[in-house]
Parts: C-alpha cells; sequence; structure tokens
C-alpha cells in the first residue's frame, strides 16, 4: 500500500469532505438552526456522523487507491512496465 501513499492520503481527504458536506446538507434539509451556536451544532453533529463512517471510508480508499493510481498514472502517461519489457538478467 505505500507506493499509493500520496493518492491514498489525498483521495481519503476528499472522501471526507465529500460526506462531511453531505451529512451537513442532509441535517439541513430537515433542520433550520437559528443563530450561530446552532449553526456550530450542525457542524458538530455533521462531523460526528461523519467520524462514525471511518470504517467506511477507509475500506473505500483501500479499494479505491489502485484503481485511482492506475488512472493518474495513464492520464499522466506513465505506465507500469510489462514483464516483456525488462531487460534481461544475467
Amino acid at each position: 500500500m505505500t507506493e499509493y501513499g500520496v493518492i491514498a492520503l489525498i483521495l481519503y481527504l476528499v472522501i471526507f469532505v465529500l460526506v462531511l458536506l453531505g451529512v451537513y446538507s442532509a441535517i439541513k434539509a430537515g433542520w433550520s438552526p437559528k443563530g450561530f451556536a446552532g449553526e456550530t451544532g450542525t457542524w458538530l453533529v455533521a462531523y460526528l456522523i461523519t467520524k462514525a463512517t471511518t470504517p467506511f471510508r477507509l475500506a473505500g480508499t483501500i479499494a479505491l487507491a489502485p484503481i485511482v493510481a492506475r488512472v493518474w498514472d495513464r492520464v499522466r502517461g506513465r505506465s507500469q512496465p510489462s514483464s516483456t519489457d525488462s531487460p534481461p538478467q544475467p
């Protein structure tokens, strides 16, 4: 998994932000807080729910990191050398 380190970290943070904003939007759709304390409470509840989804977000990150890395390498023009391209061993 170390070859996917940076990609996995970025992917995890993107998933975290998307879940946090999604939960916040879902809470706001059904509840209208009043004032600063209400708004702060909404963000706190959204954060706590997001933290509860950590195992699912980690599993998603682990599953998606190799796929995203392959796509990223194709976009950047770097491909993995195949076994037939390697130089002969002495």
